[in-house]
């Protein structure tokens, strides 16, 4: 476990595409600069960490169930878990990579769809496999694609990795995002904090995020599902992170265009 806390600094943009249009005889250039990830690492004191894994348990149990007789313990289970102190063990970001399948669903959506409805989850790339010569490239890259997803720790992924399986996260987090803003040459669209327990201990490398195809297929919450489109992912700039059973990954995602 990397146990540094470095100093907390600007992540920078991942510089994904370029396009240039004309407009009355001027060049004006627009990149979809990708946008950058807030990450944290929390645990509970090594003398919590078993109740709090149980108290976990229980409430995943309990919120499947779907049963209204379940509310009191649900409510009850969450304010237990809450109470529970937590040590932020490290802190960092992603170094972003927007893929190519993902730009296309944006420019096809923003500016030719029509009663389009967003659907954006929050997975995890896997140690298990990484930097595979696949079809789509080695490793995380532009040409990753949602429809060569594999969550099994297979040694040739297509897409150079695989997707951390469902038992460390039981299924992909789902970000919600705010109103865009605008501050000098960029617009910003940022997502709150995204809570990802982690059930098994395992190594994991970095994040993606698989949004709605330009097709109109919806990503979905299944880890493993190779439905809709990858957005963007990409590494921890602070290398490999091992995570326990007990630990919560806290992520935030900011996608960015900027204008010059």
């Amino acid at each position: 476990m990397n146990t540094t806390r470095p100093t907390a600094h600007k992540a920078a943009a991942a510089d994904i595409f370029s396009a240039r249009i004309a407009h009355q005889g001027d060049s004006v250039h627009l990149a979809l600069s990708g946008g950058f990830y807030g990450i944290s690492y929390t645990e509970p004191p090594p003398h919590l960490a078993a109740e709090f894994t149980e108290l976990r348990r229980r409430l995943r149990q309990a919120e499947a169930a779907n049963d209204a007789r379940d509310w009191a313990l649900i409510i009850s289970l969450r304010e237990q878990l809450r109470a529970i102190p937590q040590d932020e063990l490290w802190q960092g970001h992603v170094v972003n990579t927007w893929c190519s399948e993902g730009s296309e669903a944006v420019l096809t959506h923003a500016l030719k769809g029509s009663a389009y409805t967003a659907t954006a989850f929050l997975g995890l790339i896997d140690s298990t496999g990484y930097g595979f010569a696949g079809a789509n490239g080695t490793g995380f890259t532009r040409g990753s694609l949602a429809g060569s997803i594999t969550a099994v720790g297979g040694a040739s992924p297509a897409n150079g990795w695989n997707e951390t399986p469902s038992s460390v996260l039981a299924t992909r987090g789902t970000p919600s995002f705010g109103s865009s803003s605008s501050s000098g040459v960029n617009s910003d669209l940022a997502c709150s904090a995204v809570a990802l327990s982690i059930l098994a201990a395992r190594t994991v490398k970095g994040l993606f995020i698989p949004v709605r195809s330009k097709a109109g297929v919806a990503s979905t919450s299944t880890v493993g599902n190779t439905a809709g489109a990858i957005l963007s992912g990409g590494l921890f700039t602070e290398g490999d992170q091992v995570f326990t059973g007990a630990g919560t990954l806290n992520a935030t995602y900011t996608a960015r265009i900027t204008t010059t």
